[in-house]
C-alpha cells in the first residue's frame, strides 16, 4: 500500500514508519521536519492545511496519524478536519491514535476508567477535548476511519501481542512498539472500519 503518515517525528510515529517500511509499504510523511528515516519519503508542509494534505494524497491508499495534541495545540482535530476536506467524498482509509480517556459510542467504562478520565479532564482538558472533537468529526465524515484508544504508553520492548476491546479498556498500559504494530494491522482490518477500539498490552486479539 501507499501510505501517508502524519506525526512521523514522534516516538510512536517513528515506530509506525519503521513497521510499515519493514512490511513493504511505500511510506510518505508530511510535516514540518524530515524524520530522517531511511526509505521514508518526506514532504514539507502543514498537516492542518487542506491544500498541503490534498497535494500529499496523490496516489495514496491510506493515511495513518500518530499526531499528539497538547493543551496549547489542538493539532489532531485540525488535521482530521483538513483531511476530511482534502479527501472530499472519498472513503479514504484512515487510522488514528486517540486515547483511552476519549469517550465513544457503546462505551461501558468502569469506575476506575471513569475516574482516570476525570483526572485527564482536569490536567489535560484541552488536549482531551481536541481528541474528542477528532472522534466527532470522523463519525460525521465519509472517511473509512479507525481510532485506536490506548492507555498509558511505555517504551518497553515489543511483546508482539495486544488486546482490542470495544466497551472498556482491557489493560492499563501498552508498549509503543505494540501500539505501532496494532496501528499497522488495523489498516487491513475491515471489522474495525468506523470503530474506536481500546487497545492494550496482552494476548493477541
Amino acid at each position: 500500500m501507499n501510505i501517508l503518515l502524519l506525526g512521523a517525528t514522534g516516538r510512536t510515529g517513528r515506530l509506525i514508519a519503521e513497521r510499515l517500511l519493514a512490511e513493504g509499504h511505500a511510506v510518505r510523511s508530511l510535516g514540518r521536519r524530515d524524520p530522517g528515516i531511511g526509505g521514508l519519503a518526506f514532504t514539507k508542509g502543514e498537516v492542518t492545511d487542506a491544500g498541503d494534505l490534498c497535494a500529499s494524497l496523490a496516489g495514496i491508499d491510506a493515511v495513518v496519524s500518530a499526531l499528539a495534541s497538547s493543551n496549547a495545540d489542538p493539532v489532531c482535530s485540525r488535521a482530521a478536519e483538513a483531511l476530511i476536506v482534502a479527501s472530499g467524498a472519498r472513503a479514504l482509509r484512515f487510522v488514528t491514535i486517540g486515547g483511552a480517556a476519549v469517550d465513544a459510542e457503546g462505551d461501558a467504562k468502569g469506575l476506575a476508567d471513569r475516574a482516570i478520565g476525570g483526572i485527564m479532564k482536569l490536567v489535560a482538558g484541552r488536549m482531551l477535548a481536541d481528541r474528542q472533537r477528532e472522534y466527532a468529526l470522523l463519525r460525521a465524515s465519509a472517511l473509512d476511519w479507525t481510532m485506536l484508544r490506548p492507555p498509558r504508553l511505555t517504551d518497553a520492548p515489543a511483546t508482539g501481542s495486544w488486546r482490542l476491546s470495544f466497551d472498556r479498556p482491557a489493560g492499563t498500559q501498552i508498549a509503543r512498539a505494540d501500539l505501532a504494530a496494532a496501528a499497522v494491522e488495523a489498516l487491513g482490518r475491515a471489522d474495525l472500519s468506523r470503530r474506536a477500539p481500546f487497545v492494550a498490552g496482552g494476548r493477541a486479539a
